[in-house]
């Protein structure tokens, strides 16, 4: 049965009140690491190699601690001479 116009917007409140108190509303994924509600707009959707889904924030923090751990470099060019 479809949902009234009304039904939807009660819907839409419960949805929000939800995130508005940090709880991931049916069918929105939340952070592997902090467990804040995943919302692509807001909190940014990453997903790691092993398929679980992250927000920005941990994202790039996952991201800086790996760069620090294994630096990228430049290879060096040797000159002959």
């Amino acid at each position: 049965m479809a949902m009234t116009f009304a039904e939807f917007l009660k819907k839409r409140a419960d949805d929000a009140a939800k995130l508005a108190n940090g709880v991931a509303p049916q069918g929105l994924e939340t952070c592997c690491a902090c467990n804040v509600p995943l919302q692509e707009s807001k909190t940014g959707c990453h997903r790691c190699g092993d398929g679980k889904h992250v927000c920005s924030r941990c994202y790039y923090e996952i991201i800086g601690r790996e760069l620090d751990d294994h630096p990228i470099g430049a290879a060096r060019a040797y000159r002959r001479g």
